[in-house]
């Protein structure tokens, strides 16, 4: 797989390296303008990138590839936000990683259960299509967005259960289950149309769930104090 290189810095002097292995295909989306230009081609990781943090997106990435990458930013640059996309990662070695922002793309498959992760927001932009494993917890999390959910969303709250705010978009879930995650102060809930009941207990710090299009749920008696409606 041949593996190609864009490095874009804004406005305001932030770089984001994008490394892809179905660049034909992007180049191909900027053309017909669904996908903004991608950067500058570079050639070197060593010599092209000036900045001393970066932004670092994955797309269409074998294993192998993926790690090496990553370990020579890391070994030079403070990686802010990273993204994984269409990615199916066998991934032999382990990793301590400190983020502000970690995104889960479409289609992505990664073990990360020995990873060390420190990281402030995690977004999964397609749950239904993720395959991978986090570690049995990650405390530093404090925002949670998820998009597009069979029913999964619980299970990731006892991984990252000190958020304080939860956005939730497309869930099939029927019982939101928000019982450990003490902390959270918002939820979020949007197109949850099979959503019956949001289960708390006295020691939830939450003061605001907002729903939106979530015709099935009806707040009980406990809760819609804090409930507002869109």
């Amino acid at each position: 797989m041949k593996i190609k290189y864009y490095l874009n810095i804004d406005s305001n002097g932030r770089s984001t390296l994008f490394v892809t292995g179905r660049y034909e295909f992007w180049l191909n989306e900027v053309k017909l303008n669904i996908s903004p230009p991608l950067g500058m081609e570079i050639f070197s990781l060593e010599d092209e990138i000036e900045a001393d943090s970066i932004n670092l997106g994955f797309d269409f990435i074998e294993a192998k590839d993926f790690e090496d990458i990553l370990s020579k930013i890391m070994n030079k640059r403070t990686i802010n936000d990273m993204g994984i996309h269409n990615c199916n990662l066998n991934i032999k070695s382990d990793f301590c990683l400190t983020l502000n922002h970690l995104y889960i793309g479409n289609n992505v498959n990664i073990n990360m259960t020995l990873w060390n992760i420190i990281v402030n927001e995690v977004t999964f932009l397609s749950l239904k299509t993720f395959k991978g494993c986090f570690p049995p917890s990650i405390p530093s999390v404090r925002e949670l967005t998820i998009w597009d959910d069979k029913n999964g969303v619980n299970e990731y709250l006892k991984v990252f259960y000190n958020i304080s705010k939860l956005y939730l978009t497309n869930s099939n879930i029927e019982v939101l289950d928000l019982k450990l995650v003490l902390k959270l102060k918002e939820a979020h809930l949007a197109y949850c149309r099979k959503l019956k009941n949001v289960e708390v207990n006295e020691k939830n710090e939450i003061v605001k769930i907002i729903v939106k299009h979530c015709k099935n749920y009806i707040p009980t008696d406990k809760l819609k104090n804090i409930i507002i409606n869109l």
